[in-house]
């Protein structure tokens, strides 16, 4: 997935009123959202997430590592595209 394409997916989730990044001790870090690119994990500390770069997969800390998802497994999620999810308007 290009970086420009990963910027706009991140723009459409602020627009929905998520915050993306703020500053602790003055470094970014992530808030509500993180971007993990593949073979280079996360791009910016996420206090939430747990990454493992055998497998190239990030998951919730505190919790059990679930089934690996692809980027190409959610091709069917519009919103990714600037479009509205199944579901919601």
């Amino acid at each position: 997935m290009d970086g420009w394409y990963v910027d706009e997916i991140v723009e459409n989730f602020e627009k929905e009123g998520l915050t993306s990044t703020v500053k602790i001790d003055g470094k970014e870090h992530y808030k509500d959202l993180c971007v993990a690119g593949e073979g280079m994990g996360l791009q910016l500390p996420c206090d939430w997430l747990k990454y493992n770069e055998k497998e190239q997969s990030v998951w919730l800390k505190g919790t059990k590592k679930g089934k690996i998802v692809h980027p190409y497994d959610m091709k069917d999620l519009a919103f990714l595209r600037g479009g509205d999810p199944e579901g919601f308007a």
